[in-house]
């Protein structure tokens, strides 16, 4: 038996005793409530995990005046993996109202190496039109029941409309809690053996010891997200995050303890949204999100405004792509062109948008040979003020490009890899095209303290390292870089995360994470959840 199934069984025994042990509450009114089987991420089986918390879920609920009504009693309504809780919200929705239910629970869970996140959904009917109170924690171990206990008693405040307490909020990004605070987790390599760090909690980890990979925040995404930025976008200060899936985009707006839904754009007929950046390119201090896809057998950008609303700008064909300047620089706003057959064409230019449709080429970059474009960056190596590249070329090697292109170093191994990709080509026939990937941007930020940023980039890992088609990656790492001069220096990885990180971001001192659970199939919404990790409380 190994320690993850021993602490399994740890929780739903504990579970139990609450069941057993705790008092209920009392509830002004009879009401029901359908619980819903919790869809469990992970590893290894783990029905005893969802067995402790249907019980658990059940004893702080329920009592004379609220009835909670549990799947055993509407399982035959549920089909296929509906059992195991994969259920969208309409079907949430049209089962709860077969039910004539006045509230719904439904959510997941996903064991994060030592710890575990909990998305619940709280469905209140009684309201026109529905209304959903959303609850993300990330905890460890041995907060798990704590915790638990925290989101049933948030679920009975909603219910019996009290105000819930600040203590049972979950902290917002950016401010840790004296608890949270450490010497830092991000170790180096170069440290020697005799080092130990005094936390085993973090993000990063210095190889080959295990380290924790608990997020400070996270949203979850009901779809398959292909891509992600963030940014201000109104000029309030504030935090946006944008997300996109094939068919939709999703606006996201700082609120308090999380981010909550502000807008939605869906694609056209025939058209696949392929990839997002935002950016202040023309310096009116508010983002501009530039959003590519794949219509009409070519790539082609659609540049949008949003304060609330959406205002497009301009369209143009090619790809368009902000990459963040180096200190003392703006964005840069990068090009490529797109034609039919081949979705990468021609030389790599960097443009100027000054507003009101003026788009102009500033300069034309050098040729980086085999240069994958949504990764390059620029940096200035040798602090005299002008841009070198980096990026990942021929077989996702990490490389390193002077101004006038010419290599400077890259790595002995690839990394890179990644979910998002689609068939591109000449033939009739798609399924006879070529697969054509796009990559994850990668970013600079401090992680270790010592005022100097590192490099941060995505190690997707598949199913299997030599398919000579469509690789499906299910897990990954992040890999960090020290500057070394005209060199790169691998200096820190994370553990293992149970997700295909699709684009990562770093605002302030907070790195963003979009990652979607790598499947085979197409069939459905699929799911995955953007994560955030605050760098500040390790300096």
């Amino acid at each position: 038996m190994n320690n993850i199934t021993r602490a399994l069984i740890r929780i739903a025994s504990l579970c139990l005793a609450i069941v057993l042990f705790s008092p209920p509450l009392a509830l002004a009114a009879n009401r029901t409530l359908a619980l819903f089987p919790l869809a469990i991420y992970a590893k290894e089986p783990k029905d005893y995990l969802r067995k402790g918390l249907k019980a658990m879920f059940v004893s702080r609920l329920s009592d004379g005046s609220l009835e909670v009504v549990t799947d055993e009693k509407f399982r035959s309504l549920l089909e296929n993996e509906e059992i195991q809780g994969k259920l969208s919200s309409q079907r949430i929705k049209e089962i709860a109202k077969e039910l004539q239910v006045d509230y719904a629970v439904y959510g997941s869970v996903t064991a994060i190496g030592a710890g575990y996140s909990l998305d619940l959904t709280l469905l209140d009917l009684t309201k026109t039109p529905a209304k959903k109170h959303r609850v993300s924690r990330a905890m460890s171990e041995d907060q798990f029941i704590p915790d638990i206990a925290k989101v049933a008693e948030r679920f009975r405040a909603i219910i019996e409309g009290r105000t819930i307490s600040a203590e049972h909020q979950p902290l917002p990004h950016g401010q840790a809690g004296e608890s949270q605070r450490t010497s830092g987790p991000f170790v180096r390599l170069d440290q020697g053996a005799g080092y130990a760090p005094q936390t085993e909690s973090g993000l990063f980890r210095e190889a080959p010891r295990p380290r924790g990979f608990q997020p400070s925040g996270m949203v979850p995404l009901h779809m398959t997200v292909v891509s992600f930025d963030a940014g201000d976008l109104t000029g309030d200060g504030r935090t946006n995050l944008v997300a996109i899936s094939r068919s939709e985009m999703r606006i996201y707006e700082e609120g308090g303890q999380t981010y909550r839904t502000r807008d939605r754009l869906k694609a056209a007929m025939g058209e696949d949204f392929l990839k997002v950046s935002i950016g202040d390119v023309d310096g009116n201090g508010k983002a501009e999100i530039y959003l590519v896809s794949f219509y009409g057998g070519r790539a082609k950008t659609t540049a949008f405004e949003w304060d609330g609303k959406f205002r497009r700008l301009f369209r143009k064909a090619g790809h368009l792509h902000v990459v963040r300047g180096f200190k003392g620089s703006g964005p840069l706003l990068l090009y490529q062109d797109s034609r039919i057959g081949k979705l990468f064409w021609g030389g790599i230019s960097v443009m100027d948008y000054a507003g009101k449709n003026n788009l102009q080429v500033v300069r034309h970059l050098p040729k980086l040979k085999d240069a994958r474009f949504y990764t390059i960056m620029a940096y200035d190596i040798n602090k005299d003020g002008s841009h070198e590249f980096i990026g990942l070329g021929d077989g996702n090697v990490l490389t390193m490009w002077d101004n006038g292109g010419k290599v400077l170093w890259s790595d002995n191994k690839g990394i890179g890899g990644t979910n998002n990709s689609l068939r591109v080509g000449d033939f009739p026939m798609p399924e006879y095209n070529p697969w054509v990937y796009i990559n994850s941007r990668m970013v600079r930020a401090d992680i270790d303290g010592d005022g100097k940023k590192e490099l941060i980039a995505v190690k997707n890992i598949g199913l299997s390292e030599h398919m000579e088609t469509l690789n499906v990656y299910t897990e990954s790492q992040l890999v960090a870089y020290s500057f070394e001069g005209a060199a790169l220096k691998r200096g820190w990885d994370t553990r293992k995360i149970p997700y295909c990180v699709v684009d990562i971001q770093v605002r302030g001192k907070t790195l963003f994470i979009a990652g979607q659970k790598g499947r085979l199939s197409k069939v459905g919404k699929g799911y995955s959840r953007i994560m955030w990790f605050d760098l500040g409380t390790q300096q």
